[in-house]
């Protein structure tokens, strides 16, 4: 019996392996040398003056602006750029914007996606003039169709313009010095080297963050920003907070709301302000002491209201005439620099009028005010009543019996009725003292007195027949002397 040896399997060849290997070798070399051409010639497209348009009509879309962006200059993947400007079309929340000293780093592994990834814009100065007038009816879009790459020099498309991104992802701007201003309606605003800050929020909105820097209103005091922040959308800024004091240290702001070129909603507080610093010039040497209070702003931009209540504390009233001649007439210096130790008020002013309500002030030991008013045109109308200490006026004759009531606080009050221009309103709490004073002067005459006058009247009568109209003309000029000891605010 013949054994037969199997004879071993001869292995399949290794030719398809070969081939699969070469072949993937081969795909992975033309990957990487298209890889490595595309990247050549969109980094060498980033050099160009192509992509400084394509840059300046993004830049144009997304600020709703005319932008003029100066020629670009590189080291590797960092682009600068001297100078760029802005004018504000319709829909844009300026009017004119310029930066200087511009630099951006572009992040080609974006280029896969077919995005320009800026991480980080890094801005020297910034100017910005916030609108000056609402903005048209029709505002451009917020985004701009995609466009193609600008063409390449003698006209046409370059080969590769499918390759090369058509979005700007721009992650952070830095602005190292920003200033702002607005002017509008008599407003007045600016805020100063500021430190800014922005970032793309939520749908085409950017969230803008910021501290340091100077802020004034109008020609006023000035203010230390502490920080900011809030969100722009459109042409609104919604501020979520605000912190900022004076330039001295003293006063504290804080803020919140929103506001745009057509409505206004913002609610401040403030603490430890300077009366002087919120009065007319000519009462600054005149009231003194430290306010605190909160305001509202709301409505159309052109008739915004405004709302809230101010509180002065430790406080001081001094050179002012009416009170050196209430002084003179109670015998009490303390009216000359009166001191007051609360005032308040509720306040509402349109662009008519300003509402006072619930206001108070009071001096320690010598009076109480309170009662409302309103301001029109330069004129005051208020209705309020006033409380002295019993004793204050006991030099005036029937004040304290005749014209003044024992109400709360143990104070006499009586009513007092302002109107007339505000720099010289009158009052017709004088008037009543002075009746009073002349009424009770004759109620206390004694009878007899007046019969023995009756007598020697008759008597010079008889001898002199003058005398009696010279006596009468005596009396009307005893009744002035009356009417100018009681003039409490003429």
């Amino acid at each position: 019996m013949k054994h037969t040896i199997p004879l071993p399997r001869r292995k399949k060849s290794g030719r398809w392996w070969k081939i699969s290997l070469l072949a993937a070798v081969g795909l992975g070399a033309v990957v990487l040398v298209v890889s490595a051409l595309s990247y050549f010639l969109v980094r060498n497209y980033l050099y160009s003056d192509g992509f400084r348009q394509l840059l300046a009509e993004r830049a144009s879309s997304a600020l709703r602006a005319k932008v003029d962006l100066a020629p670009l200059s590189w080291q590797d993947t960092t682009g600068s750029c001297a100078r760029l400007s802005a004018e504000g079309q319709p829909g844009a929340p300026f009017s004119r914007a310029s930066a200087e000293g511009l630099r951006a780093t572009v992040d080609l592994d974006g280029i896969r996606q077919k995005e320009w990834r800026v991480p980080d814009v890094e801005i020297e100065k910034l100017s910005i003039e916030l609108l000056q007038t609402p903005p048209a009816a029709e505002p451009l879009p917020v985004k701009a169709k995609s466009l193609p790459p600008p063409p390449v020099e003698g006209g046409g498309m370059p080969w590769y313009a499918g390759w090369i991104p058509d979005k700007f992802v721009v992650k952070l701007v830095r602005v190292g010095e920003a200033s702002i201003h607005y002017a509008r309606d008599g407003q007045d605003f600016t805020a100063e080297r500021i430190q800014l800050g922005m970032e793309p929020g939520e749908g085409a909105g950017m969230n803008v963050f910021g501290t340091g820097g100077v802020l004034r209103w109008g020609g006023g005091k000035k203010f230390n920003l502490e920080e900011f922040s809030g969100r722009l959308s459109g042409t609104t800024f919604y501020l979520t907070s605000l912190g900022a004091h004076s330039a001295e240290g003293g006063t504290v702001v804080h803020a919140s709301g929103e506001a745009g070129p057509e409505m206004v909603a913002l609610k401040a507080d403030f603490s430890n302000a300077e009366a002087a610093d919120l009065v007319a010039e000519d009462w600054r040497r005149r009231l003194h002491g430290m306010v605190d209070g909160e305001v509202e702003l709301s409505g159309p931009t052109k008739a915004v209201v405004a709302r809230g209540q101010v509180r002065l504390k430790q406080g001081r009233l001094e050179l002012l005439p009416v009170l050196d001649k209430i002084a003179d007439h109670t015998k009490s210096d303390g009216f000359r620099r009166l001191a007051i130790s609360e005032a308040r008020t509720n306040f509402r002013r349109t662009p008519e009028r300003l509402e006072i309500r619930q206001f108070f002030m009071e001096s320690p030991g010598l009076l109480q005010i309170k009662g409302d008013a309103d301001i029109v045109d330069g004129r005051i109308d208020g209705s309020f009543m006033v409380g002295i200490a019993p004793g204050t006026l006991r030099w005036i004759p029937g004040a304290e019996s005749r014209v003044f009531r024992r109400g709360d606080s143990g104070l006499l009050w009586a009513s007092m009725r302002v109107v007339g221009p505000v720099d010289s309103p009158s009052e017709d709490l004088s008037g009543r003292l002075t009746d009073a004073a002349v009424a009770q002067t004759i109620e206390e005459v004694p009878g007899k007195v007046l019969e023995t006058a009756k007598d020697a009247a008759g008597k010079v009568l008889d001898a002199a027949p003058g005398v009696i109209e010279k006596g009468a003309g005596l009396l009307d000029k005893g009744i002035d002397a009356l009417k100018g000891f009681v003039p409490l605010f003429k």
